[in-house]
C-alpha cells in the first residue's frame, strides 16, 4: 500500500475520533494535539494527494524535494480557493466542509492509483514521500542547522511581546470572527478572498484559537520558506553557495518582519517566493 494512502487512513481515522469528543477541549495539550490532527487531514495531506495527481497528470516523477514544495503550495493556494469556490457558488459554509474537502480529494487520488493499477499493474504511480526519506531530509546537515535557524528567529519574534504586532490583525481578528459566527466567508469577487477562507480552514477546521492564529501560525508560515531554499540549494555544489540560499529570506530585516506579520501581504509574499524559487530552479535545470 502506498505510503500517502496509510498516512491518509491513519489521520482520517484519528480526524473522524475527534468528533466524539468535545470542541471545547479545556486542557492546551489536548488543543494543540487536536489541532495538529486536524490540520494535517485537511491542510497538508490534501496537499500531497494534490501533488500526487499532479505528478500524475503530467506523467512525470518529482523528486522528493520538488514533490514537498508543490504540495505545501498546492495547500496554500487550491484548498482556500475551493472552500470560497464551494461558497461563492452555493452559498454554503461548515466547519466540516475542510474535513469534507480533504476526503474529496484523497478519495480522487485513492481512486485514480487504483484505476492505473488496474490499467498497468507494473507501473503504478509512486509517491516519493516515505517516513525514512523524510527523516534523511530532516536530520541531514545540509537542511538541520538551517530549519533551526528558521525556528529560532520565528520563536524570538512570535514571544517578543504578548500583543499582535499591527493594528491590521485586530481588524481581521475582529471581521473574521464575526464573519464566521454568522456563517460567512468572503466571497471570489470580493476583497482578498483567500486570506478570509485560509483563516477559516485553520481556526474552524482545525480549531484554532483566532488569537493564536494570527500570534503564532501565520509568522510560523515563514519556516515553509526553507523547502524552496532547500530545493535551490541541493543543485549548487559548493557548501557557501548553499548557505547564502538559505539566508536568501533574511537578505533584508524589513522584508523578514513583514513576512513575518499576520496580514495577507505576508501570505502573498511567501507565494511570491515559492514562484521566484520555482523559476529559478526550472531556468536551472531547464525543466
Amino acid at each position: 500500500m502506498h505510503w500517502i494512502i496509510r498516512t491518509n487512513l491513519v489521520f482520517f481515522v484519528l480526524s473522524a475520533a475527534l468528533f466524539l469528543f468535545p470542541s471545547d477541549i479545556t486542557f492546551t495539550a489536548g488543543r494543540i494535539v487536536r489541532s495538529f490532527i486536524e490540520l494535517t487531514f485537511i491542510f497538508l495531506l490534501p496537499g500531497m494527494n494534490l501533488a500526487f495527481l499532479l505528478q500524475y497528470s503530467l506523467k512525470r516523477k518529482f523528486s522528493l524535494l520538488e514533490y514537498i514544495n508543490v504540495a505545501l503550495i498546492l495547500s496554500l493556494c487550491i484548498l482556500p480557493f475551493l472552500l470560497t469556490l464551494e461558497y461563492t457558488k452555493f452559498r454554503l459554509l461548515s466547519a466540516s466542509f475542510p474535513f469534507v474537502n480533504a476526503i474529496f480529494i484523497f478519495i480522487i487520488t485513492l481512486g485514480t492509483i487504483f484505476f492505473h493499477k488496474k490499467r498497468n499493474s507494473e507501473n503504478i504511480p509512486e509517491c516519493p514521500l516515505n517516513n525514512k526519506a523524510l527523516l534523511n531530509i530532516f536530520l541531514s546537515r545540509d537542511f538541520l542547522p538551517p530549519f533551526i535557524l528558521y525556528i529560532t528567529v520565528i520563536i524570538s519574534i512570535v514571544t517578543a511581546y504578548y500583543p499582535l504586532p499591527d493594528l491590521d490583525p485586530y481588524y481581521w481578528v475582529t471581521q473574521y470572527r464575526t464573519q464566521f459566527q454568522a456563517g460567512i466567508i468572503t466571497m471570489l469577487n470580493e476583497h482578498r478572498p483567500f486570506f478570509s477562507s485560509l483563516t477559516y480552514i485553520f481556526t474552524q477546521g482545525a480549531h484554532i484559537d483566532f488569537y493564536a492564529y494570527f500570534k503564532y501560525v501565520l509568522p510560523s508560515l515563514f519556516l515553509l520558506l526553507i523547502f524552496p531554499s532547500a530545493l535551490l540549494a541541493q543543485r549548487f555544489p559548493h557548501p557557501l553557495q548553499r548557505v547564502l540560499i538559505f539566508f536568501f529570506p533574511f537578505a533584508s530585516g524589513i522584508t523578514l518582519i513583514f513576512i513575518t506579520l499576520p496580514i495577507p501581504q505576508a501570505i502573498a509574499s511567501i507565494g511570491f517566493f515559492f514562484f521566484f524559487i520555482f523559476l529559478t530552479y526550472a531556468l536551472i535545470t531547464k525543466d
